[in-house]
């Protein structure tokens, strides 16, 4: 180049999570170049980038609310405390809706990402409407009627209602009189005397043929 002219700005560099933020005259990056500056002697110019930064977001499905993170580059997230939801069990993080894919909050940041909460059933509560569906006694679909009836609302609830709202129906149409009950113990067939279902008649029966009878009689 020659004496006193000045150099052609070149395109701009890329790197990737990287900014790029201009070019500058000395390595600690605090004066900027200007390219129509004459130049009189050999020059080194420095590039400066500046370290991207991306949103982590958190999408509890119906969970407690979790706060979003800005990331650097190329950095890990910090994995929140986990959010909490009436009637189920935390599950994990997942990278997609589905919740196939596990999130694994080691791996580094390179974009925006959402991660999708996953959550189960507590395990009380999913043994209590199927104790209800087994047994179709009131006491069982009350019992499993107050748990569900404290979680938060949600497709998992609205399919529990349904289940405890089928034993019910079934329980509003079966209950019995006493002369019912001897006639179905003495001349009935297993279907009729199997009421929880097991495929044989035994004390359990008679427990809810009882129950039955002091429910609504």
């Amino acid at each position: 180049m020659e004496y006193d002219a000045s150099a052609a700005e070149p395109a701009a560099s890329t790197r990737t999570g990287y900014t790029f933020g201009g070019w500058y005259s000395d390595s600690a990056l605090s004066n900027a170049y200007v390219f129509s500056t004459p130049i009189t002697v050999d020059i080194t110019l420095y590039a400066k980038w500046t370290i991207n930064t991306y949103t982590v977001s958190f999408a509890s499905n119906g969970g407690t609310t979790v706060s979003s993170q800005s990331v650097n580059y190329n950095h890990a997230a910090t994995e929140p405390t986990a959010p909490t939801k009436s009637g189920f069990v935390f599950g994990g993080w997942y990278t997609n809706s589905a919740l196939s894919n596990a999130y694994t909050f080691s791996a580094p940041v390179t974009g925006d990402v959402t991660l999708h909460a996953k959550w189960a059933i507590a395990a009380n509560i999913v043994d209590t409407i199927v104790r209800a569906e087994r047994d179709q006694t009131q006491v069982a679909a009350d019992t499993a009627a107050q748990l569900i009836l404290l979680m938060d609302d949600g497709p998992e609830k609205d399919a529990l209602v349904v289940r405890l709202a089928a034993v019910q129906m079934i329980i509003n149409n079966r209950d019995f009189h006493m002369e019912q009950i001897i006639h179905i113990i003495t001349e009935g067939t297993l279907s009729e005397k199997d009421l929880n279902g097991d495929q044989m008649f035994d004390a359990a029966d008679i427990v809810i043929f009882l129950q039955r009878i002091s429910v609504s009689h």
